[in-house]
């Protein structure tokens, strides 16, 4: 068991039994000249087969896996995810409930299991539908997507085609099936529609169609998750605990996006698969828009209570004829109980974000930020140019000043700390930037901030791609404060739910100071 803030990481199967997959780096030999491999199994502490004269230093940074090479970096570590399927295909832990269309778990299921394994019923590959000057034209792309879809589907068996005739279609043409601009009927429609409101993105521009897994409904917080190999060959593995009977959803969505605010999100599903989300995360007070009240300073509650109170942004879809509408409202102070002027609260917000768009656009995107750290490892070099450095000084700076504005008696509505997707972006991107300025300190607390952001959208016991990233940028910081075997648990617990969600290494671009890593 790895412990994590409050959260811990089981390592098991079905049969309560440590994974029997195993972790192996190897490190590169240093200029004395050795050669040393060590094995872990999950959730047991490592079993060191080293000689008493490698340095320790070098056997405790191999842990955080940083900078890895091009060959490794390809590579995945395998975890046994699930009992019963690493001899063969086992049999799925799901079903399909025709009635109600949704997609149901068998039994009682633990996190990391493999509900399902699927082949794809077909293949489709999709040009990228870039013109000559390098602009993606939405129309070609999506008439010659069409017209190969099309071909393909002429020529699949008749089981087959009666399979994937039998998936969801919904009854309009989603936007970017009309964006087409092809005259469609009768099989011909009902395939393109199904393709578009079913299909799951497979590596190297394909979408594939699932006999149970393109079944399964999108969720904000979803409890299960697709793993799909660029052969096309699906696992759905449970990102949570599941109880017999419980419906088994996805994301339609990247998992970036879910930590978008609710609007963007049903936009976003309804203009790519024309359908109007109402999962409890979008009917319900919107978890990445939530300001600190600028009323509880004046109305003497910040006194006596160490948080401020906040308002919380409310966006819902509703259905008024063929049209949809978004109402929206922020809400009453969950302190003082104040109201304020909507345009206000507005403004305050908008005021933020524009201040954070006023910074360097490379310190805007954690990506960016950790792929120069990684960079920077790989080219043994830790000087920072200086504009490099007056950006990221920036981005600290800023980061700073909301949160003594969130903190301080200022009566400002300020973006709450862990509660607004600006906050997190900042937390996320400021941890990057202390860590290549040399202050891990700093770095985990920002690595914290984000984490509870993660947890307070999502919950506790949901695997998502920024817990994975925040905890491996985390380890990082441990390693650079010396605390070798925190960072190598760190990483461990990181790894194995990157695994979940069909992350590789390469994903979590870690940070620097591994010579050598093979997983």
């Amino acid at each position: 068991m790895v412990v994590i803030g409050n959260r811990c990481v089981l390592f098991k199967d079905r049969s309560h039994q440590c994974f029997r997959s195993a972790i192996r780096l190897t490190v590169a030999a240093p200029a004395g000249g050795f050669a040393t491999r060590w094995r872990t199994k999950c959730g047991l502490r490592a079993r060191q087969s080293m000689s008493a004269e490698v340095p320790a230093a070098v056997v405790a940074i191999c842990f955080a896996g940083h900078a890895v090479s091009s060959k490794s970096s390809k590579r995945r570590a395998v975890l046994r995810l699930g009992a019963r399927h690493g001899d063969g295909v086992q049999a799925p832990l799901v079903q399909y409930d025709k009635a109600a269309g949704r997609l149901l778990a068998k039994q009682d299921i633990e996190q990391g299991e493999v509900l399902l394994h699927e082949a794809p019923l077909i293949l489709v590959e999709d040009e990228n539908g870039k013109s000559q000057d390098g602009e993606i034209d939405m129309q070609l792309w999506m008439k010659d997507r069409c017209l190969r879809a099309m071909s393909i589907f002429d020529d699949v068996q008749q089981d087959v085609r009666e399979q994937i005739m039998d998936l969801f279609c919904p009854e309009h043409s989603p936007t970017m099936l009309q964006a087409s601009g092809l005259d469609l009927s009768g099989d011909e429609l009902q395939f393109l529609r199904i393709l578009s409101a079913c299909g799951i993105s497979v590596a190297e521009n394909k979408t594939g169609l699932y006999r149970l897994a393109s079944r399964a409904n999108h969720s904000c917080r979803p409890n299960s998750g697709n793993c799909v190999k660029d052969s096309g060959a699906l696992q759905m593995v449970a990102l949570r605990n599941l109880s017999a009977g419980e419906e088994v959803t996805i994301s339609y969505l990247p998992h970036a996006d879910l930590l978008r605010p609710g609007r963007w999100r049903r936009e976003k599903l309804s203009m790519t698969w024309d359908f109007q989300c109402g999962c409890p995360r979008c009917t319900g007070a919107d978890d990445t828009r939530s300001l600190c009240c600028p009323s509880c300073v004046d109305n003497g509650h910040y006194s006596s209570n160490p948080l401020r109170g906040r308002v919380v942004f409310t966006s819902r879809s509703l259905m008024l004829g063929q049209a949809v509408t978004e109402v929206t409202r922020w809400s009453a102070c969950n302190v003082c109980g104040a109201e304020h002027f909507r345009d206000d609260l507005d403004d305050s917000e908008e005021a933020w974000i524009d201040k954070f768009h006023e910074l360097p656009s490379d310190c805007q995107q954690p990506s960016t930020l950790r792929s120069r750290r990684w960079q920077q490892a790989a080219a043994s070099d830790e000087v920072l140019e200086q504009h490099d450095r007056a950006g990221l000084q920036a981005l600290c700076e800023l980061d700073a000043e909301l949160l003594n504005a969130a903190s301080e008696v200022l009566g400002e509505a300020v973006p709450a700390p862990e509660a607004h997707w600006l906050s997190a972006r900042l937390a996320a991107a400021v941890a990057e930037a202390h860590l290549l300025l040399g202050q891990p300190t700093k770095a985990i607390d920002a690595t914290r901030r984000w984490q509870n952001f993660v947890r307070h959208a999502m919950g506790n016991d949901v695997v998502v791609m920024d817990s994975c990233l925040a905890m491996a940028t985390e380890a990082s910081a441990l390693v650079q404060l010396g605390r070798h075997m925190d960072a190598k648990q760190l990483w461990q617990a990181a790894l194995h739910e990157a695994n979940m969600l069909g992350l590789e290494q390469d994903d979590l671009v870690l940070a620097p100071q591994l010579p050598l890593s093979t997983l």
